[in-house]
């Protein structure tokens, strides 16, 4: 009798594994089965499709319903007749685990305007997402919105390295204190800052790539700064995303980026149904060219400007408007100088707005003379989207959004005289060949730049770290069951 209660005490020993932050636990049993008592279902196969998604090998006795034999049911309950093949099998319900994810960047209003749509689709998989950015404007924004906000000190222009120091530090106590288990970082710094202050190495770090922005451009006294940074930041990286093959080739040939963790995506990604396709056919001569961008020199403000003051003079019905905010600093371009531009009737500033595709709509060629070195600007991929033709320059990034003289021109970077051809170039076509360009822009839009590509593929990443959690946690779960089955056997 005694060894009957011992055995039936091991066998129903129960194998236990929490999934991280408080999941519901769930629970596996071993129960003897006789003739003497009523038919115990086996709970973990009543319960393979509800357990979270691991891949772990668990010892159970064999089951009818999976294909195997039962043995036949003993006439007596004693030690020697209890008969239980253990056989392993695999557990993969491709349940995901509930995960806590930081987007980090330079500003709140990076965020809410560029990764709605993915902060959106991770929550919708069930996982907790936190903002991580410095206090403004759009801070409330994301927290209306449903998200977590957490603010970090970080200054975009600033290179004081006590001031870093500081910001790092503090972005290492909110992941710390989180218990973030990924962190997809955006901007420069955020991808600097975020690869410094992670301290847990279980933590999936995704960063992305848009752009090397001015730190990366010719004779840069921050150049050797910069892929210092990057280079430290990038051995704690699971994954460095890039927006066009330029900057990956670039950092790969230089030894920053490991080869093997450096992944292509389209850009950010457009939201094909939030930019939907209007097709422009307007035939009188009041074509109209809109910027958009922020108004910096280097996205090539005073040569849209500039060819602009020489067109109107030949074309005085055409219109050359600007759509974006004012930036401060020397790279920025000043209140005083737009409101020079303005009231010397050459541009129209439209300042700035939440929603672009009513400005977008109402024109009909898209212009960006950028040279600031770019992932794949967004404001290209919207245009297109919506059917608008473009024109930019033969730039890293800006020459992935056009096929030339097909959705759109390209010209050199930094040069009026060519940018005022292409214009007239644009301006020679008849609105058919225009409402066709627009048409084509859309279709490669479709085919390369959908958003729900560079959403997946960050689906895919954080995946990795759901079956690496799971895994671990499952290993412990399998050895326990190993040892409790080592005390039934002796």
């Amino acid at each position: 009798m005694f060894k009957w209660r011992a055995l039936a005490v091991a066998l129903r020993a129960r194998v236990l594994y929490r999934a991280r932050h408080g999941m519901e636990c769930a629970t596996v049993e071993y129960r003897p089965c006789c003739v003497d008592q009523p038919k115990v279902p086996d709970p973990v196969f009543d319960r393979a499709l509800q357990v979270p998604d691991f891949q772990a090998l668990w010892w159970v006795r064999p089951q009818k319903q999976l294909g195997f034999e039962r043995p036949a049911p003993c006439a007596r309950q004693t030690t020697e007749n209890l008969s239980y093949r253990l056989r392993e099998i695999e557990l993969d319900t491709r349940a995901p685990i509930p995960l806590k994810i930081a987007l980090v960047a330079n500003t709140s209003w990076y965020l809410h305007n560029f990764r709605p749509t993915l902060m959106d689709a991770l929550q919708q998989e069930g996982h907790e997402v936190v903002a991580v950015a410095p206090q403004d404007a759009y801070s409330r924004k994301l927290v209306e919105a449903g998200f977590v906000h957490h603010h970090i000190p970080l200054d975009q222009r600033s290179i004081n390295p006590v001031r870093a120091l500081h910001s790092i530090l503090h972005l290492r106590r909110v992941l710390r204190d989180e218990r973030i288990d990924a962190v997809l970082s955006f901007t420069p710094k955020g991808n600097i800052y975020s690869g410094l202050a992670i301290s847990d190495p279980s933590v999936t770090f995704v960063a992305n790539l848009s752009g090397l922005g001015r730190a990366f451009s010719q004779n840069s006294r921050l150049l050797g700064l910069a892929a210092m940074g990057f280079r430290w930041a990038f051995r704690r990286a699971t994954a460095v995303l890039f927006q066009n093959g330029d900057d990956l080739r670039l950092l790969v040939n230089r030894g920053i980026v490991d080869p093997a963790k450096a992944q292509r995506i389209p850009g950010s990604g457009v939201d094909l149904q939030r930019f939907s396709f209007r097709n422009c056919m307007r035939g009188d001569e009041n074509v109209e060219f809109l910027f958009v961008g922020r108004l910096l020199w280097e996205k090539g403000i005073g040569e849209f400007a500039g060819a602009a003051r020489e067109l109107k003079s030949r074309y005085p019905n055409i219109r050359f408007r600007v759509l974006g905010p004012l930036q401060e600093g020397p790279a920025g371009v000043s209140r005083s100088t737009i409101d020079a531009w303005t009231e010397e009737g050459i541009i129209d500033y439209l300042g700035v707005a939440e929603d672009v595709r009513n400005a977008m709509e109402e024109a009909d060629c898209i212009v960006l003379p950028s040279y600031y070195n770019e992932g794949v600007p967004r404001s290209l991929l919207e245009a297109s989207a919506l059917g608008r033709p473009i024109i930019t320059t033969d730039m890293a990034g800006c020459r992935d959004a056009v096929c030339d003289s097909v959705t759109g021109y390209l010209c050199k970077p930094r040069d009026i005289e060519g940018l005022v051809s292409t214009l007239e170039k644009f301006l020679s076509l008849t609105v058919h060949e225009r409402a066709e360009m627009g048409r084509r822009a859309r279709e490669k839009m479709e085919r390369e730049f959908d958003e729900t590509f560079v959403i997946d593929q960050y689906k895919g990443l954080v995946s990795r770290t759901t079956s690496r959690n799971a895994s671990s946690t499952s290993a412990m779960a399998v050895a326990r069951s190993r040892q409790g089955l080592r005390k039934i056997r002796r």
